[in-house]
């Protein structure tokens, strides 16, 4: 998928100040919702229903698509990013780089 080369997003960057290893992803749907994700090459790119919860461990890089902001609870270890991302009905395209703690991501309108 051209969307996720191996550039990185780099309008939005935070330094996370989480734990050490092991790095946790995880999603836990509000309403039903799309998500793209890819963890090192494993792809999940499908509709969510709040009765789904997904936990990944991250091994290097995540990069991650959300329809928005305002149908996903997001974290990373003990980090809510739903606290940089926003509440508003946003969408989300982010990555996550274990070697340095970086996410990168971006807020999206969404046209109407």
């Amino acid at each position: 998928n051209s969307e996720f080369e191996d550039n990185l997003i780099s309008k939005n960057c935070a330094i996370l100040d989480t734990e050490f290893p092991p790095y946790v992803f995880t999603l836990q749907p509000l309403t039903k919702t799309k998500i793209h994700i890819d963890n090192n090459g494993k792809i999940i790119n499908k509709v969510i229903t709040p009765e789904e919860y997904i936990s990944l461990k991250i091994d290097s890089v995540i990069k991650f698509d959300l329809w928005s902001a305002s149908h996903i609870e997001c974290k990373l270890n003990d980090i809510n990013l739903n606290d940089l991302f926003g509440a508003e009905d946003r969408s989300i395209r982010g990555s996550f780089e274990t070697k340095n703690q970086k996410l990168y991501y971006q807020v999206h309108s969404q046209i109407q």
